[in-house]
Parts: structure tokens; C-alpha cells; sequence
């Protein structure tokens, strides 16, 4: 098996994480043998690697052209695993991990460009690729329609478990002044309009006193100002901002906040609710497929569009410590599934049909 290592180089937009844990929980299993990655020559990886697991420094080109024209000749006969969406066009013996779907489930946006390249994109995957895997069943029903006849489509769930793997860093809530307060945490959403820019929305309408937003991002909300102006949010005074946290300060995040509220115009990623169950931290979210499939009962729903019903969730919530109570229990109860363990068994399994 050779897996694609290109995310290693040049990152994959929030995607790589899905291919560190899995690659990880598959070394844990003894699944890597004979295993290697294939990267550009000339090239470091960015992101740690079992130390087990061959990095190839190989080809003459970078980038996309090293993919498509130096990755299928690296991998000969053999499987060639792709985690992070991007994959050579022109290859059977493959396995495409499809996780960006926004030109099928939210066309609006993406530039018309945009759009028409996602899309083509995708085609050539599903002509070529002898199995792709998607993280729900609504995106696998959205891919559906452009398979070829002998096209595998297969759905492996978010997991979130990977948070568990070290202790809490809760040093993290000592500068933001959040030890023994109520807050609510949020998450930046990758595409305009995402989930953090709503519930700011929510909570300046909600007026909730003695209650804090947290948002957690990626990028710094004060180095955003080629961004169109957003509209009136909460008080300044009650919003907290925390850029990169490490994996122990969002598990520390999680296990304090009251919920999470997951609002995204594109639910582009379930990692952070898959996250916040793992931690036991109740979810509100938007009754989007993909977030119901990972959540279940264990997180209170409104319809995406309906911000009114949205508010009227958490209002329900923060108000009842026997909901929240029984949300933390369901919480924790659904997270048994959610897995790299898990996940790598049935990746593996999948691995196995393959090859037969």
C-alpha cells in the first residue's frame, strides 16, 4: 500500500487531521505493514508520521503535477491511498477519501469557477477510482448520481476520540478568564458564513447574562480584514478568541463549556461535534444529515435556516441542568462508536474486499 503524501508537504484545508489519526490508529493496529508514503523530492513532511512508516521522498515534478504524473508510477500494482481528497486522475487501483463537498451540498458558496472545478474534479475521481470513501451517508448519496456502474461507495463515520488520548490542558482558561464561568463555544467555520459568525448572531439576540461565547479558530479574527464587515454580533466584552489550540486545549475547552453550538452554512467537516461527544460536552447543532448522523439523540437540533428555533434550543438547554445532564450521558454513550480504533478496523476490512 502507498499512501499519498502530497497533505504532508502543502497541508490539505483542515483535512489533513482525518489522514494523522487514521494513519496512527492503523500503526496501532499492526495494519502497516509493508506500507509506505510517497512524497515530492526535495520535500520534509510537515506533520509527524509513526516513526514505523517509510516516508519516500520520490518523483521529478511538485504539487498537482507530481500527483498526476510521478504518484501512479510510484505505486506500480499496488493500492495507492488517498486521505485527503486530492488523487490522480487516471488510476484504477486506488482509494480516494473524499471530504469537501461544498460544489454538491452548498453550490452557493462557491464561485460559479469554483464550483465547475470541485465538480470536475470529482468526476474524474469517480471515473477513475475503484472505491471512494466519504465521512456520511449524506455525502455518499450526493456523489451517488456522477459513479461509474462498478464504483464503490463507502462511509466511514467522523471519529473524535483522538482528544482522549492526553490530558487536559487546562491552563488554557486562565487568560481568557473563563474558571468557574459559563460559556458557550463555537467553532470558525471554514467557508463565509460559517458556524462561529451565527452563533455570534444567536447569542447577541439571546442577550444571556453571566454567560460567555468561546469561539475556537484557526486564524486570527484581528488578521481578517480583506473579510466582508459581519453583521452586529455579541458584546466584545462577553466573546473569547483562542487561535490554534492544541488538541489537550480543546479537549479542556470541550469538557468546561456548557455546550457547543454548531451552525455551519456547509457542514463541510462533523469533526468538531465528533469532538465535543468524545468529551462529553452537550451540541447544539443544525439539522444537517451529516450532523445527525454523528450525533444522534445526543444533541438538541434546529433547522439550518432557523435561527429563532436555534436560540430556543440553547435557551432550553442553559436552563435546565437535568437536560444538560442527560445530554453529557448521551454524549459519552454515542462516542463509543466514534473511534479511530474503530474506524481503522473498518478501513482495514474495506482493504481487504478490495484486494479479493
Amino acid at each position: 500500500m502507498l499512501i499519498n503524501g502530497r497533505f504532508l508537504t502543502e497541508g490539505s484545508p483542515g483535512f489533513e487531521g482525518f489522514a494523522q489519526h487514521m494513519i496512527a490508529a492503523l500503526e496501532r493496529r499492526g495494519e502497516l505493514g509493508g506500507a509506505r508514503v510517497a512524497v515530492p523530492r526535495g520535500t520534509l513532511p510537515m506533520l509527524p508520521l509513526p516513526a514505523s512508516l517509510p516516508v519516500d521522498p520520490a518523483g521529478a515534478f511538485h504539487g498537482a503535477a507530481w500527483e498526476q504524473l510521478d504518484l501512479p508510477r510510484l505505486a506500480g500494482d499496488g493500492w495507492l491511498v488517498n486521505f485527503c481528497g486530492t488523487s490522480p486522475w487516471r488510476r484504477r487501483r486506488q482509494l480516494v477519501v473524499v471530504q469537501d463537498l461544498a460544489a454538491l451540498l452548498a453550490p452557493g458558496l462557491l464561485s460559479a469557477w469554483q464550483r465547475r472545478w470541485q465538480l470536475q474534479q470529482l468526476r474524474w475521481q469517480l471515473a477513475s477510482a475503484q472505491c471512494v470513501v466519504t465521512l456520511s451517508q449524506a455525502a455518499a448519496r450526493a456523489l451517488w448520481p456522477l459513479r461509474s456502474a462498478s464504483q464503490e461507495i463507502e462511509v466511514l463515520f467522523q471519529p473524535g476520540d483522538h482528544l482522549l488520548r492526553q490530558p487536559a490542558d487546562r491552563s488554557v482558561l486562565e487568560p481568557l478568564d473563563l474558571r468557574g464561568r459559563r460559556y458557550v463555544l463555537a467553532v470558525d467555520g471554514r467557508w463565509p458564513g460559517g458556524s462561529s459568525e451565527r452563533v455570534e448572531r444567536l447569542m447577541a439576540e439571546l442577550g444571556l447574562p453571566a454567560t460567555l461565547l468561546v469561539v475556537m479558530s484557526d486564524r486570527d479574527p484581528s488578521q481578517q480584514a480583506h473579510q466582508a464587515p459581519r453583521a452586529p454580533a455579541a458584546d466584545p466584552r462577553e466573546q473569547r478568541h483562542v487561535v490554534s489550540p492544541t488538541p489537550a486545549q480543546r479537549r479542556a475547552l470541550y469538557e468546561g463549556a456548557a455546550c457547543l453550538v454548531y451552525a455551519p452554512a456547509h457542514a463541510a467537516s462533523a469533526e468538531p461535534v465528533a469532538e465535543a461527544l468524545c468529551c462529553g460536552c452537550p451540541v447544539v447543532a443544525t439539522r444537517r444529515a451529516a450532523l445527525w448522523e454523528i450525533c444522534g439523540d445526543a444533541a438538541l437540533y434546529a433547522e439550518p435556516d432557523d435561527l429563532p428555533a436555534l436560540a430556543s434550543q440553547l435557551r432550553r438547554l442553559l436552563g435546565s441542568t437535568h437536560l444538560a445532564r442527560e445530554l453529557r450521558a448521551a454524549a459519552r454513550e454515542r462516542s463509543l462508536d466514534l473511534t479511530w480504533d474503530r474506524a481503522a478496523m473498518l478501513f482495514s476490512l474495506l482493504g481487504q474486499q478490495l484486494a479479493e
